[in-house]
């Protein structure tokens, strides 16, 4: 049985067609199979928590991450070169404040949390420059956010 090449030429192309569409399904398959993420600068806004109350406050001077993440599983490293100090505010398993942690310059170790905390978020503080304090900006927030890798279970 002979083809013509119009009918060859179609089914070529088909089946690069499939081919191509197979393999883009296993790439979002298996990326989609990854149990975590990191936490990048769209994760932050230009705030501050208070330590009495756990609550968003406003401030130019730090980061803050816009949401709660659970504590199981989450990896908090400084980069070695880092310019910034963060702080780890911890919440039970209703969301409610339970403490904050000492200001950190180094990375943090799951064992110091609370007994009782289930979810945290966190607040980054750019070191002094001359004796002044940074005040942050959407075109500088990115360079220090990145000095802090937050790794979450998604």
């Amino acid at each position: 049985m002979y083809m013509n090449r119009k009918t060859k030429t179609i089914l070529i192309v088909v089946a690069f067609i499939i081919v191509f569409a197979l393999l883009i399904a296993i790439f979002f398959r298996l990326n989609g199979m990854e149990s975590t993420r990191n936490l990048t600068s769209s994760n932050y806004s230009i705030a501050s928590i208070s330590e009495t109350t756990g609550k968003t406050i406003e401030s130019k001077q730090n980061l803050a991450t816009k949401d709660m993440y659970k504590l199981d599983g989450a990896e908090i490293k400084l980069e070695d070169d880092a310019t910034v100090s963060y702080k780890i505010f911890f919440y039970d398993t209703d969301s409610e404040y339970i403490s904050a942690s000492d200001i950190l310059t180094e990375n943090f170790d799951n064992t110091e949390a609370p007994e009782t905390a289930v979810y945290f978020r966190v607040v980054i503080t750019p070191a002094q420059v001359d004796g002044e304090n940074v005040e942050l900006s959407v075109f500088n927030m990115s360079k220090y956010a990145s000095q802090l890798l937050i790794t979450v279970n998604k």
